[in-house]
């Protein structure tokens, strides 16, 4: 189950802190006591996080709306001394400010899409597969980049700009890191989960299709199944009537053992499921995944536009690399990196997705126009 893992738990508490996801877990009531590893959980709203929530995006407002102040009045790019990056620093700071305002706002009233997602992939149980390596190598990148940011801000104008502007420039760097890494944890594994999902469904068919391909190789290499008949008979036809000169055929005559072709048996293909059970795990699929879409595109457009602006700046500190400090340097560079890094992973969120659905629609054509008589080609055309 999702809430069993360790780091997806982790993950809901995350959520819980910033205000996105204001539930908490329930046990359901027909659930014994003794069986708790087998217990459906859900979750369902609670007063308390919820005001939790409705206070905390109230704060973020508030200190975004402070920071876009000082960031319009007293612009923190002066200190580079070129107007060009003054200008483009502060675009930055107010459209960042701007992006923490709307994400949060997006994510607080989007909290109930969150929890049945949440709930629907639960109840996937062990049916979905979890692959959170490339997940921690983006979220610590993010997170040590936008600490250096922070430090830097710290150094840089601990003298020259007012505590409330400095608390406000930092706690901005710190929540738009962790809204990024969210935002792109949940897109990212919701296409995996899907997929993952997909994947299980179909393995029956998928199955069949591998037998299938590793019988074309075997006739691609010379091997028919009259051939895989006859090498299955070729030395018990020869024993009895050769047993003297065994040792001399064993050198000369006697030809070497072939690989027979795999047997396609109905009851390793899908022939043995009920065809209305698949139809409605690929539409549950589906349902899940246009759930996901739905919950993401707000947030991603503007998570997208926020990234766009952070790489135009990152390439105004790049273009005065030699007449910028060391710390300045440093900040440029955390900038593009958080930025790359960030795209990077919401764009290609899908990629594992949109290969697994090509792999399938060859698998399913395949299948519906090649002559065999192992399967139901009818069953397979209403996948395509």
């Amino acid at each position: 189950m999702l809430y069993k893992s360790k780091i997806s738990r982790s993950f809901f508490w995350v959520l819980k802190i910033f205000g996105a996801l204001p539930f908490k877990p329930k046990v359901q009531p027909d659930c014994k006591e003794s069986s708790q590893d087998e217990c459906e959980i859900k979750l369902q709203q609670s007063r308390g996080w919820q005001a939790w929530s409705a206070v905390w995006t109230l704060m973020m407002v508030t200190v975004m709306a402070v920071d876009a102040y000082y960031a319009a009045t007293d612009p923190r790019g002066k200190l580079v001394g070129c107007m060009t990056m003054v200008i483009a620093h502060m675009n930055c700071d107010i459209t960042t400010s701007v992006t923490v305002i709307l994400l949060q706002t997006i994510f607080w009233r989007q909290s109930d899409q969150l929890a049945q997602i949440w709930n629907h992939v639960n109840l996937l149980g062990k049916r979905v597969a979890w692959n959170n390596g490339v997940t921690l190598v983006m979220v610590t990148i993010i997170i040590c980049s936008s600490v250096a940011n922070v430090i830097i801000y710290i150094i840089c104008l601990k003298d020259y700009t007012p505590s409330l502007s400095l608390v406000a420039v930092c706690t901005k760097v710190m929540i738009i890191a962790f809204w990024f890494a969210i935002l792109g944890i949940i897109h990212h594994h919701g296409m995996h989960i899907t997929g993952s999902y997909l994947t299980n469904i179909l393995q029956p068919i998928t199955d069949t299709f591998n037998q299938e391909m590793e019988n074309r190789k075997l006739k691609i290499n010379g091997i028919t199944s009259k051939d895989a008949e006859k090498n299955l008979c070729t030395v018990s036809s020869e024993r009895s009537s050769d047993i003297p000169n065994m040792s001399s055929m064993a050198s000369q005559n006697i030809p070497r053992k072939l690989p027979s072709l795999l047997p396609i048996s109905p009851k390793d293909g899908w022939l043995a499921m009920d065809p209305e059970h698949l139809k409605d795990g690929v539409l549950d699929a589906y349902s899940l995944l246009d759930d996901i879409k739905t919950y993401c595109e707000r947030p991603l457009a503007v998570a997208m536009y926020c990234l766009i602006i952070w790489l135009l700046t990152s390439a105004f500190y790049l273009t005065l690399w030699p007449v910028m400090g060391f710390q300045q340097r440093i900040l440029g560079s955390c900038h593009m990196i958080i930025a790359v890094v960030s795209l990077l992973y919401l764009l290609n969120s899908t990629h594992g997705l949109r290969k697994q659905l090509t792999n399938m629609k060859w698998m399913f054509t395949y299948l519906a126009n090649h002559n065999s008589q192992h399967y139901k080609k009818q069953q397979v055309r209403i996948f395509q």
